[in-house]
């Protein structure tokens, strides 16, 4: 994401860090964060804040500097959203209105309790369907930072993959018994590839 600002840095483009030195914005903006629209997805808005706390780091922002470098970046309904909170809080206070605070506010707007729920019910019912295996592995993934009861269990992860796929699929991988992820969605590859190469001879 930030390539550009690590060969900048490299380059002796910006200043090599020390323990003085400041984020600048030009730092900030080189890493090209995207904008946010105000679109009530808590994928979209959570992949948003992940995103740009990953600028934050790169940049070495600072603290009092987050808000707002981050306000920038808001645009139509959500640029909307912000400016009803400095209207109901006041000037003083978006002034000193700090990241931690800016993400509880946004996350009550933008990834409220019921459209997280949305997503867990969404979850338990995703099958592989006309989708490639690669975006169901994305879906899988936007989907399972929701489902607490998957965090740290790769088994439960590796079964519920599974059970996912097409019956043409998993018919043919249940039998190499997969322990990890990465080598079920490996032979989940070899399989979409050898089904896509049967119907080519056809």
């Amino acid at each position: 994401m930030c390539k550009e600002f690590d060969e900048l840095k490299k380059e002796g483009g910006v200043e090599k860090s020390t323990k003085n030195d400041k984020a600048t914005y030009r730092d900030f903006t080189t890493c090209d964060v995207s904008k946010f629209t105000g679109k009530l997805n808590p994928i979209v808005s959570t992949g948003w804040l992940t995103a740009v706390e990953g600028v934050f780091r790169t940049s070495a922002c600072e603290e009092k500097k987050k808000v707002i470098y981050a306000l920038n970046y808001l645009r139509d309904s959500a640029k909307t959203w912000w400016e009803g909170n400095v209207c109901e809080n006041g000037e003083a206070w978006a002034e000193t209105c700090l990241w931690k605070e800016f993400k509880e506010l946004f996350n009550v707007e933008y990834a409220p309790a019921e459209e997280v729920d949305k997503i867990r019910e969404k979850f338990q019912s995703l099958t592989h369907t006309h989708e490639t295996v690669n975006e169901l592995w994305k879906k899988f993934n936007d989907m399972i930072p929701y489902c607490l009861e998957y965090h740290g269990n790769e088994k439960l992860k590796l079964d519920k993959f599974q059970r996912m796929l097409k019956d043409d699929n998993r018919e043919v991988i249940s039998p190499f018994k997969c322990t990890t992820l990465e080598d079920l969605l490996s032979r989940a590859h070899v399989r979409e590839a050898d089904i896509a190469r049967k119907k080519i001879r056809k």
